[in-house]
């Protein structure tokens, strides 16, 4: 278990620390970091790099890399997605999502916004609709998604916890028997941890061949059999003519 301490004062530097807790409850020492408040953000990454070192990880470029380009890039987005996640524990989404969109637009680059926003505005019709399958799209067909690299024919898909019972699965590019592996997977990850309540994000969908169709309605019987509800979000009209 990895611990932590931010001190922080009003005029004075950051100082943060992290150590390793191990099963036995000794610590193991850690990495420390101080700058000003304004490179919050920043201290934060050097620290993991920094407790990489001590336990001997050898991170590559890559990973690297990929840290730095985790999460917000400024304090406002940072501060607006904390009350996005306040909102969603409070049930309250109309809150979150206009949280989630003031952090996506403090960092256009906020992917994480971005998907929040538009799952807590689809959220509301998993919890209300009557056990059908529900296709959201006024409610996020005005939300703004940043600039993305065209997927040309693969598929990519991430999940995301919206609310400790809501989950949802973002689906970009197309959707056929080639990758369709990758959606089941997606689909057992979510049903694994007893969540029956799941809004698919189409809004990026190119294509659903009929093998795919048949996966989404395979987690609707599931998500139905278990009590709970399937949405699709934001579905495209090339997209919604195969579905209908």
């Amino acid at each position: 278990m990895v611990q932590g301490v931010a001190a922080i004062t009003q005029n004075g530097p950051v100082r943060m620390s992290a150590a390793v807790v191990r099963g036995d409850g000794t610590v193991r020492s850690g990495a420390q970091v101080n700058g000003p408040f304004k490179q919050l953000l920043d201290l934060e990454k050097q620290l993991v790099f920094g407790l990489a070192t001590q336990l001997g990880i050898q991170l590559t470029d890559a990973e690297r890399q990929r840290i730095l380009r985790q999460g917000p890039k400024n304090l406002a987005a940072f501060l607006a997605y904390s009350q996005g996640l306040e909102a969603l524990d409070r049930g309250d989404y109309r809150g979150a999502a206009a949280a989630f969109g003031a952090a996506a637009r403090a960092d256009p680059s906020f992917q994480a916004a971005h998907e929040q926003q538009q799952a807590a505005a689809a959220a509301p019709a998993v919890q209300a609709s009557p056990g059908d399958v529900v296709t959201v799209v006024e409610a996020v067909a005005q939300l703004a998604t940043p600039a993305e690299p065209a997927a040309l024919g693969a598929l990519q898909q991430a999940t995301a916890e919206l609310t400790p019972t809501v989950w949802s699965i973002r689906i970009q590019g197309e959707l056929d028997s080639s990758n369709l592996h990758h959606l089941k997977a997606a689909f057992d990850q979510i049903f694994a941890k007893k969540i029956f309540q799941v809004v698919i994000n189409l809004e990026k969908t190119k294509y659903v061949a009929s093998s795919g169709i048949g996966c989404l309605i395979g987690g609707f019987t599931t998500a139905i059999k278990n009590g709970g509800r399937l949405v699709m979000a934001a579905t495209p009209l090339q997209v919604m003519e195969v579905l209908s």
